[in-house]
C-alpha cells in the first residue's frame, strides 16, 4: 500500500513537474507571450493616456484641438499618430462637452500580436460630478489600442487606436470583408491591421457608420471605405456613381506639395450627411496657385439603399470650395479708396485708425540705404474722407527722420532717427486729445561713469503703442572722441524692454536680456492689453533658440513658447521670419508656402494661399484679427478675409514700399520719383471685402 501510494505520488508529481517545466518553456519560447515588465509599461502608458483625456476638448475649434493633441498626446503615441491625429483630429479620443467627461481607460484584456505590438482592449469611463460624489459612471466608451516598442528607445507607445461603437469590432473579419469586397486591391492592410478610423452616422438612421482605414494608399494618402452594419456584420456601402454605375466606393485622404485629396461629410439641412471627396491640383511653378478643384458629393437615398452621386451638390460645393480658395480677382482702381498727395516731397512711415491717418512727410527722397537723402521731421494727421487736415507738428532739429508711426485713439507714437550716427536716438508721442508733443525717456540713465570725451544715447530699437502705453526696446550706444576722430560702439547695460505710461511718464521694467547672445527682433500688440516679443539666444552648444515672449499686464508675467531651434539657415528646424497676429497666430513660410498656425504649435498650420516672398515676413504681410494682407512682389495685394476665408487680389496697386493694417484699414506709401510722395487709404470692408 505505501509503495503504491509512494509510486502514485510520484507519478502526480512528475506530471506536476513536467506542466510547470513546459509551462515555463512554452512561455520563453512562445514570443507572444506578454512578459511581466511589458504588461506593466503597457498598462502605466494607456492607464497614464486615459488620465489625459480630458484635457482634449473635441468641442474645441480644430486648430485649438490640434494643439491640445499635441501638448497633452505627445508622451504617450509614436510620431506617426501624433501627427495623424493632428491633422485629422476627429480620429482622436477626448472630451465632447464638459460634463460627462472621460475620466480613465480602464484595461479589459491585452494581446500580443508580434514581439512588437500589444494589442489592448478597453474602455473610456465617463464621469460626471454625481459619479465622482457617490459613484458608479456616466457612460463607457470602447476603445481599442495598438501599443508598439519599435522606436529608437524600445519604449511602448500607443500607434493605433479604434474608439466608439465599433472599437472591439473582429479585426480578422473586418480585413477578410474589405478583400472580399476589393479584391484587387492586393495591398490592403500592407501599412497595418485595418481599423476603424471614424463613427458617424451618415444616413440618419441613428446607427452610426465606421469610416475604415484600409492601411494602404497612393505616395501621399491614405485609402478609407463607408462601412454599414448588415445583420450585425460591417459591408461595405454601396454607391452609384456619376456615370449611374453601382460599385463599392473607396476614398482617399491625403496632401503631397502639388496635390490634395480631402474627405469630408457635411448636413443637407435634412438630417443626413452627404459624402465629400475633394480633389485640389496645384501649380507645379507655384504650389501656392490652385489651378484646380473637383468635388464629388454622394448623398444617401433612403429608397434605393444608395449612396448615390449629386451633380447639383457637387458643383455647389465646386463652387464653394474655389471662392475659399481660389482669389477673386478686383481691379485696385476699382476700389473706394483714399490718395492724399503731401505738400512736401517725401513720405517714409504711415499709419492708420478708425478713419484718421497719420504720416511723417518732409523734403528730399526716400532712397534706399542713403538715410540722409530725406528729411523727414514732419506729422500731419488727415481725416481720410474728407481729406481735412487735423493735425501737424515738426521735430525741432536741423534733420531729422521719422522711421515709424503708430497711432490709436489717443495716441500717436514716432520713433526718430537723427544725426549723429544715423541712429534711431529719440522716441515721442503725442496726445490727440490736447495735442501735447511728448519726448519719451528724456535724459534716461544708463548708470556708471562715462569719460568726458564719451556722450551716451538712448537707442530706440524697437517701439509699440498698445492702448495708453509706449513699449519701448531700447539699447545705449557710445559716441567716443578722440582727437579728429570719431567712433560709435555699443554701450553697458544691454538691452531693456520697458513700459512708459504715456499719461503720467511711469516706467515699468518689462523684460531685461541676457549681456550676450540675446536679441529682441519685432514687438507684436495682442488683442486686449497684452503684447508679445520675438527674441533670438545663442545656445551654448551654438545653436540658435528663436522664442515668442507673451506679457500680460495684468499679472506681469512673461512667458516665452519656443519657435524653433536651428544650427543654421538650412537646418529642418529652422521656420525662417515669421510675424504674430494679435490673435496670437504665428504666420510664416512653409515648403515656399505663406501658412498660419497657433503659435504654441507652428506644425499644425493651414495654408493662407500666396507663395512666399525672398523678404523678411514683417516687411510685406500684416494682419488683424480679421484680415491678412499681403504685398506681393508684383505690387498687387493679396487679402485673405480670416472671418470668411475669402481670398482676394488687388491687381494694379503697384505697392513698392511696407503696407500698414488697423483692422480693416489698409494704408500704404507711394512712391514718385518726379511728384511729391502720396499716402493710399483703402478701407477693405467699404471695398467689399468685409464681413
Amino acid at each position: 500500500m505505501n509503495k503504491r501510494f509512494l509510486i502514485a505520488t510520484g507519478i502526480v508529481l512528475l506530471v506536476v513537474v513536467v506542466f510547470v517545466a513546459g509551462f515555463f518553456f512554452w512561455n520563453f519560447m512562445n514570443p507572444n507571450t506578454i512578459k511581466k515588465d511589458e504588461r506593466t509599461e503597457v498598462t502605466a502608458l494607456v492607464e497614464s493616456f486615459g488620465s489625459k483625456l480630458k484635457e482634449v476638448r473635441l468641442s474645441d475649434p480644430e486648430e485649438m484641438v490640434s494643439q491640445e493633441i499635441k501638448q497633452v498626446y505627445t508622451p504617450f503615441v509614436s510620431s506617426n499618430l501624433l501627427l495623424d491625429l493632428i491633422n485629422d483630429p476627429s480620429k482622436a479620443p477626448g472630451g465632447d462637452v464638459s460634463s460627462p467627461w472621460p475620466e480613465k481607460i480602464e484595461i479589459i484584456s491585452m494581446e500580443k500580436l508580434d514581439s512588437h505590438t500589444i494589442q489592448v482592449k478597453g474602455k473610456i469611463i465617463l464621469m460626471t460630478s454625481v459619479e465622482m460624489a457617490q459613484g458608479g459612471n456616466a457612460g463607457e466608451t470602447p476603445i481599442m489600442l495598438w501599443v508598439r516598442n519599435t522606436n529608437a528607445n524600445g519604449a511602448w507607445l500607443i500607434d493605433q487606436l479604434s474608439y466608439g461603437e465599433y472599437a472591439f469590432y473582429d479585426s480578422k473579419e473586418l480585413s477578410a470583408m474589405l478583400k472580399r469586397t476589393f479584391p484587387s486591391m492586393t495591398t490592403i492592410g500592407e501599412r497595418g491591421e485595418p481599423s476603424i478610423a471614424q463613427t458617424i452616422d451618415i444616413n440618419g438612421d441613428s446607427i452610426p457608420e465606421a469610416l475604415v482605414d484600409l492601411q494602404t494608399g497612393g505616395a501621399y494618402t491614405e485609402d478609407y471605405a463607408i462601412c454599414q452594419l448588415e445583420n450585425g456584420k460591417l459591408n461595405v456601402a454601396n454607391f452609384k456613381d456619376k456615370n449611374a454605375l453601382f460599385s463599392q466606393m473607396f476614398f482617399g485622404k491625403g496632401a503631397s506639395v502639388q496635390h490634395e485629396v480631402k474627405l469630408s461629410f457635411a448636413d443637407d439641412g435634412k438630417g443626413n450627411h452627404v459624402i465629400y471627396q475633394y480633389t485640389i491640383d496645384k501649380s507645379a511653378s507655384d504650389p501656392a496657385v490652385i489651378d484646380n478643384i473637383s468635388v464629388e458629393a454622394y448623398r444617401w437615398n433612403a429608397a434605393t439603399k444608395l449612396y448615390e452621386y449629386s451633380e447639383g451638390l457637387s458643383l455647389a460645393f465646386e463652387k464653394e470650395e474655389e471662392r475659399l480658395l481660389i482669389p477673386r480677382t478686383v481691379a485696385f482702381s476699382s476700389l473706394k479708396l483714399k490718395e492724399m498727395e503731401s505738400r512736401f516731397s517725401a513720405i517714409s512711415a504711415v499709419a492708420a485708425c478708425n478713419g484718421k491717418v497719420a504720416y511723417s512727410t518732409g523734403t528730399g527722397k526716400i532712397i534706399v540705404n542713403a538715410f540722409g537723402a530725406a528729411n523727414t521731421k514732419h506729422l500731419v494727421i488727415y481725416d481720410a474722407k474728407s481729406g481735412k487736415l487735423e493735425y501737424s507738428t515738426v521735430i525741432d532739429r536741423d534733420w531729422a527722420r521719422i522711421l515709424d508711426v503708430q497711432i490709436n485713439d489717443s495716441w500717436v507714437l514716432l520713433q526718430v532717427m537723427e544725426d549723429p550716427g544715423e541712429i534711431p536716438s529719440e522716441c515721442f508721442a503725442v496726445n490727440r486729445k490736447g495735442n501735447k508733443f511728448i519726448k519719451l525717456l528724456p535724459n534716461y540713465s544708463w548708470g556708471g561713469d562715462t569719460s568726458p570725451t564719451t556722450t551716451v544715447f538712448t537707442v530706440f530699437n524697437q517701439t509699440l503703442l498698445q492702448g495708453d502705453y509706449a513699449y519701448l526696446v531700447i539699447k545705449s550706444e557710445e559716441m567716443a572722441v578722440s582727437g579728429n576722430s570719431t567712433i560709435f560702439r555699443d554701450g553697458g547695460g544691454g538691452t531693456r524692454f520697458i513700459r512708459v505710461n504715456l499719461n503720467d511718464g511711469k516706467q515699468q521694467n518689462v523684460f531685461t536680456s541676457p549681456l550676450q547672445g540675446f536679441g529682441i527682433s519685432q514687438l507684436w500688440a495682442l488683442d486686449g492689453a497684452s503684447v508679445a516679443f520675438g527674441a533670438s539666444e545663442r545656445m551654448a552648444s551654438g545653436d540658435m533658440k528663436d522664442q515668442v515672449y507673451f506679457y500680460g499686464p495684468s499679472t506681469t508675467t512673461v512667458r516665452p513658447i519656443v519657435i524653433d531651434q536651428w544650427k543654421d539657415s538650412s537646418d529642418p528646424r529652422y521656420i525662417g521670419t515669421y510675424t504674430i497676429t494679435p490673435d496670437s497666430k504665428i504666420v510664416y513660410a512653409s515648403n515656399k508656402r505663406i501658412v498660419i498656425a497657433p503659435v504654441a504649435m507652428p506644425s499644425a498650420s493651414a495654408e493662407v494661399g500666396i507663395a512666399a516672398s525672398n523678404d523678411y515676413i514683417s516687411d510685406y504681410i500684416v494682419a488683424s484679427d480679421g484680415y491678412l494682407v499681403a504685398r506681393l512682389d508684383s505690387g498687387d495685394i493679396f487679402v485673405l478675409n480670416r472671418a470668411t476665408n475669402q481670398r482676394t487680389m488687388i491687381t494694379g496697386a503697384n505697392v513698392e514700399s511696407q503696407i500698414a493694417l488697423h483692422d480693416g484699414e489698409l494704408t500704404f506709401i507711394r512712391h514718385k520719383k518726379n511728384a511729391n510722395d502720396s499716402v493710399v487709404y483703402l478701407d477693405l470692408t467699404e471695398s467689399g471685402l468685409g464681413f
